[in-house]
């Protein structure tokens, strides 16, 4: 993925050949604003091709297929809110998620986002 100032990251399902434009993660998880201004709640899990997770006042929302639709993650887990998230997953092991949340902490998910201790 590659993050732009519409709020519509291009995206690429074969490793970087082509691309297309996404949904618009503004519209649908933000108001105001780029969601990339400041932030970085958008991440790749590089093992499992396909998913993506996006961090929002919370919540993470996961997609498996490239950022074409996105469900809630972590219902029974929520997260403190933040104003500069950093999400990461770690490039070697499916579904392992990171999240720096400022004053609310560094959180880890090994089960792509569900569950989070932190």
């Amino acid at each position: 993925y590659i993050p732009t100032q519409t709020n519509r990251p291009w995206r690429s399902a074969d490793g970087g050949q082509t691309w297309t434009q996404g949904p618009d993660l503004g519209g649908q998880f933000f108001t105001g604003g780029s969601i990339f201004h400041y932030q970085q709640p958008l991440a790749a899990d590089r093992v499992a091709d396909g998913r993506f997770y996006l961090y929002r006042a919370g919540i993470v929302y996961r997609s498996e297929d490239y950022g074409a639709l996105w469900t809630d993650a972590n219902v029974s887990s929520r997260l403190p809110s933040s104003t500069q998230p950093r999400l990461a997953a770690r490039p070697d092991a499916a579904g392992e998620l990171w999240a720096a949340l400022g004053a609310g902490g560094l959180h880890r998910s090994t089960d792509a986002g569900s569950a989070w201790n932190g």
